[in-house]
């Protein structure tokens, strides 16, 4: 009884979209984002936004699952900036990444 349990909460869980730490943080040029899609996910993105919540690059992700994006920052200057996983027009997990220059 016990271990069913278990499984059945460990599927729930897989179910549920979730956003990873960037690492590294703080980064200079290159930072990579894991993330988990569930099945059910019809359309998804990572969204950056600035300081002041404006949203500055949509990344598309594909498929479902887990992935990962890297993130290169050419045009982007140092400082704060929120991430965002879009799932299905919601915003469902942010976090912070700091890029020094």
């Amino acid at each position: 009884l016990a271990s069913s349990n278990i499984q059945s909460r460990t599927e729930v869980l897989n179910q549920t979209p979730n956003l990873k730490q960037n690492q590294p943080n703080p980064f200079n040029e290159n930072t990579t984002i894991q993330y988990y899609l569930p099945e059910a996910t019809q359309q998804a993105s990572v969204n950056i936004s600035d300081i002041n919540g404006k949203v500055i690059k949509v990344i598309p992700l594909q498929g479902t699952g887990q992935g990962q994006i890297e993130l290169q920052t050419g045009t982007l200057g140092g400082g704060i900036y929120a991430y965002s996983l879009v799932v299905d027009g919601q915003i469902v997990e942010s976090k912070q990444m700091v890029l020094t220059k």
